[in-house]
């Protein structure tokens, strides 16, 4: 599902200038009139057939009918209020066909099927993200005075235009639906605002896969219909040919044409070119004309009635999924080629499989609109939506679930009828799975420091320092390898500091004492430059860990990119080396490229062994002295400094077109690569560089340098001899020109020496000839080379480099783009829309009164930004713990503990020490980067001031301070009160500064001290009332998760099945989760019905009787709020 917000500058703006471009768009030539739906339309006198009036007067945030809003007002428009926003739900491309091949009645039932999915998806959306927002961040226009900041309200439901199109802006089949959505709603206080848009974005995701998932299901039980493998959490239609789909695909290529005409990319780009393409549909032809061409295409490539009726007769109508069945996907390896097999399990190993495999594979925290996606898809078909909220309740209570963070503390409430009610959708968890990973790596990191491991003679490591050509750098990080004795051993080599040269040294010393050495790496193109460089002879990781290698206790084990390795394959070789007792060397540089799976295992491993950690500090491949500094700025952090410097050396080149700054960067390319200079040409983004790829092979077919007149297409790339390509897969099945059989790598690189239909033959950069069978050519994994992401050159040395365009970059990869050349890196930007800048949301109608940015803010603001990735354990290092109290220890006794912990800290005397460390982090975070000059913030104001003068013996700076409105003041101030707002890079603190900030650390540590034998006195440790409150609340959350998941006959019976409107479902909701908080505080036994049996207790006898008549009240409201009954909408 694609979004697209609305933008308009006033409403006489809008009206003049995109009114009747709307009406011509949604209600376009031969299409069926929109229909009005969402729950909230009704409120505006709204249903059935749109009119345009009415239509625009709703995007205008008017009542229909009237010049006043549906609040009695007048309109305050402003510049940038969004009107709405336009929700597009697209079949895959199979069904389009099936539709657009299939006679009348199969056309109903698949636009039936299609818009009861719609339906239902858009009922969940009502229900997780129609919001609308009360109160203000504004201190002066605050009603209340102690009341400050905005909080959601739940919205009675969404005023939205439904319109269903069936054909592409170039006449090819493509079944989609735009829903318009006001940005107006009805709060439950009677109010009209704007929605919360925020919630529309968060829930974008899961409702698109939500809508795929109904469709599979309607149309596998209308029409029997079977499916493909997923792929991006959709399928094709079984068993309808790939040429056919590429046939009726002209629409994804005149978007790709335009691209490559105007120069440029990226996803904002692309919605851009969606709109500048559109074609009127006033111009297609007549449907039916439409109907009769598509059947004589699909009859000339062999697919027509008769096909399309065995498709259908061949499928079994599916029935609703009933039943538990949990299959999971396996991969297995045999003779080096890898299948898919299936099987079926328990709901346990599910869950754990589908947490490990695709929800924490590349980042280790999730959300439950997350988890409501991978689930979704990992279902079988014939699963309603409301099975699959099931299902993730059911996975939230278990314990293969984590909560991360203490979310009851800072959990944000939703005003919803009669109550407030917690927010868990911005929750986070992850994989017990995971954790469990994390734990015993870090264990093992701790263990393997001083084991003894791998320690050589020193005077053979100072002999075989003496004799190479190490620096003293890499001599010292040798002579720290070889003799500090750690099983894990971790060596950060910065960019171009020589770490293959220096582990070439490392391998010959453990070779010379009979160890051998192999080498691992995250790719293969890693693992050949590992052999290549330091003639170690080296594997992938996925390949040494399926194929279960064996090493022994004289093995030592390099990693190399250890950075970019995920925790759970680094975890696995730890584990294996303090089995086996063999050394592990992890070898990377956490500033450069980080980890594509869940990472930080590396970053864990560095702050484990501290300053035994060995690192590479002369940076040996830029020429230029100012340019290694600007680098060393740059890794630090110093993104301004380290840009400026590249712009006054002359590096930037900047235009105001995207077409024209290609052009720029393809003609310096052209121009470098003729003078001999190896040159890299670099982008951000896969979508970027496939541009440039196709402007520089023109550009040297124009120039007489690339003969295309033999070319040969294949996936849709075409190739002849000369052509630079890259390969994007590893495979160990083609050969040498020789007849040798020969396993290729992902990144290898080559020159096409001849390329036929059955075959192509690349001379690679070892000389040797490879020959690519068709099968592999077919697949899409050879690309042009001319250009490059920056994922593929870590590591890669090259004379020049040209980065093209801030997109796609984040402060590590822009290290690694800027640390490729000896001689010249240049930069090239260029001034883009502001609606194509950091806007996730475009729209494609932009404004007079939206500003362009600036290349260079943007840039730096991209930049700025760090991908770097940390270990679930060190965000939240008692999750495991509390995770395990809460699925061991009863709630009732969980609440005993704590409240023992808590009447301890605040009985036994002493001061709490967590202010006093909270002001020593806060004083050594401003102190860090502290400088006469800088902007500092007062933490207990808004005040803004500059730095004039610092006082390390007191710990204190002088501030001045000056408002908007010219007052001014100056004071001194601690600074543990300060945050300083300019932090490029961390100041060279002087002596009497660290003293003072030890004297800080001294006395917090001792009041710390103090306070842990205090608690001791009562049998309580520091932290455990924290401890205990959180793993209380978590057996709350699980116990009411499990409640939603299991609805037994009791709760339907007294609350009914879950309402499909937002306010009747928030109550629900809420119901559920105080009944299940009940029954989990008094050990109600899950074969007992309802709140238990009456208590003897006094106490809890009044408790219980309250709830009875809170449930009561709650259940007379929701029979006095019935869920409307949605009508299915007619066949069109």
């Amino acid at each position: 599902m694609s979004l697209w917000k609305l933008r308009v500058g006033a409403e006489s703006y809008y009206l003049a200038q995109i009114a009747s471009g709307l009406d011509e768009y949604y209600t376009g030539a031969g299409e069926a009139p929109g229909q009005w739906s969402g729950s909230g339309a009704a409120a505006l006198g709204l249903s059935g057939q749109v009119e345009g009036d009415d239509l625009r007067a709703v995007l205008a945030g008017l009542a229909p009918g009237t010049a006043l809003t549906p609040n009695g007002t007048t309109l305050a428009s402003h510049a940038r209020r969004v009107p709405g926003f336009d929700l597009t739900f697209s079949v895959p491309k199979s069904v389009s066909v099936l539709w657009a091949l299939g006679d009348p009645i199969v056309q109903a039932e698949v636009v039936a099927a299609c818009e009861a999915a719609l339906c239902e998806s858009m009922a969940w959306l009502e229900r997780e993200a129609c919001f609308v927002r009360r109160g203000t961040n504004n201190r002066k226009a605050r009603v209340d005075p102690a009341e400050f900041g905005t909080r959601r309200m739940v919205a009675e439901g969404f005023v939205a235009a439904q319109f269903p199109h069936r054909t592409s802006r170039m006449g090819d089949p493509h079944l989609h639906w735009h829903v318009l959505v006001a940005n107006a709603a009805r709060g439950i206080d009677g109010r009209w605002t704007a929605l919360d848009g925020t919630a529309l974005y968060k829930a974008q995701r899961p409702v698109g896969v939500l809508f795929q998932v109904a469709m599979r299901r309607e149309l596998s039980q209308r029409l029997g219909i079977e499916w493909g493998p997923m792929h991006n959490d959709s399928a094709e239609i079984a068993g309808m040919p790939g040429r056919l789909l590429r046939e009726f695909s002209q629409r994804a290529d005149q978007i790709a044409e335009w691209l490559d005409v105007t120069g440029q990319s990226g996803s904002g780009a692309s919605k851009t070119a969606a709109l500048e393409t559109r074609t009127s549909k006033q111009l297609l032809a007549d449907f039916a004309v439409l109907e009769v061409e598509w059947r004589e295409r699909a009859e000339a490539l062999g697919w027509g009635p008769v096909q399309l009726d065995a498709l259908l007769a061949s499928g079994t109508t599916a029935d609703a999924a009933g039943g538990e069945r949990w299959t999971i996907q396996e991969r297995v390896w045999r003779a080096g080629e890898s299948t898919v097999v299936e099987r079926e399990v328990g709901f346990e190993e599910w869950i754990d499989w589908l947490l490990t495999e695709r929800v924490t594979e590349k980042s280790g925290t999730f959300t439950r609109f997350d988890l409501t996606q991978a689930v979704a898809s990992a279902l079988p078909v014939g699963t309603p939506i409301g099975e699959v909220e099931r299902v993730v309740a059911r996975a939230l209570g278990s314990s293969a679930v984590v909560q991360i963070g203490d979310h009851w503390s800072d959990r944000p409430l939703v005003d919803a009828p009669g109550r407030s009610v917690a927010d868990d959708r911005e929750v986070l968890y992850t994989a017990q799975s995971l954790l469990t990973v994390e734990r015993k790596l870090l264990n093992q990191l701790a263990d393997s420091v001083g084991t003894g491991t791998g320690i050589m003679p020193i005077d053979v490591v100072a002999a075989a320092t003496a004799t190479s050509t190490l620096g003293d750098d890499q001599a010292a990080a040798v002579l720290g390898i070889t003799s500090a004795g750690d099983r894990v051993a971790v060596m950060i080599g910065r960019a171009g500091t020589g770490k293959t040269h220096t582990l070439g040294t490392v391998r010959s010393i453990y070779e010379a004492a009979g160890w051998d050495v192999i080498g691992l790496a995250p790719s293969a193109r890693a693992a050949r430059e590992l052999a290549d460089g330091a003639g170690i002879e080296s594997t992938t990781l996925a390949r040494h860990l399926v194929e279960q290698r064996t090493i022994t206790a004289t093995t030592l084990v390099v990693v190399d990119e250890a950075g970019m390795a995920g925790t759970r394959e680094l975890a696995a070789i730890v584990d294996q080396a303090t089995t086996t007792g063999a050394k592990v060397l992890l070898v990377g540089d956490d500033r450069q490229l980080p980890e594509v799976a869940h990472g930080g295992a590396f970053r864990a491993a560095q702050a484990t062994l501290g300053d035994r950690v060995v690192e590479l500090t002369v940076n040996r491949r830029q020429r230029h002295e100012w340019e290694r500094q600007a680098l060393d700025q740059l890794r630090a952090g110093n993104v301004a400094a380290a840009f400026a410097a590249y712009c006054d050396h002359g590096r930037v080149v900047l235009a105001d077109d995207p077409a024209d700054i290609h052009g720029i960067a393809l003609a310096d390319w052209l121009d470098t690569r003729a003078t001999g200079a190896e040159v890299l040409m670099l982008a951000g983004l896969r979508s970027e560089v496939r541009l440039l790829n196709r402007h520089a092979r023109t550009l040297l077919t124009d120039q007489g340098l690339l003969d295309t007149t033999g070319e040969v297409e294949f996936a849709g790339r075409k190739y002849t001899t000369g052509d630079e390509v890259v390969l994007r897969r590893n495979h160990p099945h083609q050969h040498l020109t020789t007849g040798e059989r020969f396993a290729v790598d992902n990144g290898m690189r080559g020159v096409v020496t001849s390329v036929s239909g059955d075959h192509m033959t690349l001379r690679i950069t070892t000389g040797e000839e490879v020959v690519l069978e068709r099968s592999y050519l077919e697949r899409g994994w050879v690309d042009h080379a001319y250009a490059n992401t920056i994922h593929t050159v870590q590591g890669a040395t090259a004379d020049d480099v040209m980065l093209v365009g801030p997109s796609g970059l984040y402060l590590e990869s822009a290290y690694v783009a800027l640390s490729r050349a000896r001689e010249r890196t240049r930069i090239y930007l260029t001034v883009i829309q502001a609606a194509e800048i950091n806007e996730a949301h475009r729209t494609g109608i932009p404004l007079p009164t939206e500003p362009e940015r600036d290349p260079v803010d943007e840039l730096l603001a991209r930049i700025n930004r760090s991908a770097a990735k940390d270990l679930v354990t060190v965000d939240d290092p008692h999750a495991d713990h509390i995770a395990m109290f809460a699925t061991t220890v009863p709630a009732p006794e969980l609440w005993a503990r704590a409240r023992h912990a808590a009447t301890a800290e605040q009985t036994c005397g002493a001061d709490h020490p967590g202010p006093l460390r909270a002001d020593l982090d806060t004083a050594i975070e401003c102190r860090t980067y502290l400088a006469e000059g800088r902007r500092v913030r007062a933490i207990d104001r808004d005040n803004v001031g500059h730095v004039m003068t610092i006082d390390d013996t007191a710990g204190t700076c002088l501030v001045h301070f000056e408002s908007t409105d010219g007052r001014t003041a100056t004071r001194t101030l601690d600074w543990s009160e300060l945050v300083v707002i300019d932090h490029p890079e961390p100041v060279d603190l002087t002596p009497t500064a660290l003293a003072n900030l030890a004297t800080r650390r001294a006395a917090v540590e001792t009041a710390e001290q103090a306070w842990a034998e205090t608690l001791a006195e009562h049998g309580v440790v520091p932290g455990d009332a924290d401890l205990y409150r959180r793993a209380a609340h978590t057996a709350l959350d699980h116990a009411a998760h499990q409640l939603r998941a299991d609805q037994p006959e009791w709760l339907t019976t007294w609350l009914g099945h879950r309402p499909t409107t937002p306010a009747a479902a928030a109550v629900w909701d809420d119901a559920v989760t105080q009944i299940a908080h009940h029954r989990a505080l008094h050990n109600i036994p899950a074969t007992e019905p309802g709140l238990g049996h009456h208590p003897d207790n006094p106490e809890q006898a009044q408790g219980r009787q309250a709830l009875m008549m809170r449930l009561l009240e709650d259940r007379l409201w929701l029979a006095d709020h019935p869920t409307p009954t949605t009508p299915p909408l007619a066949h069109r």
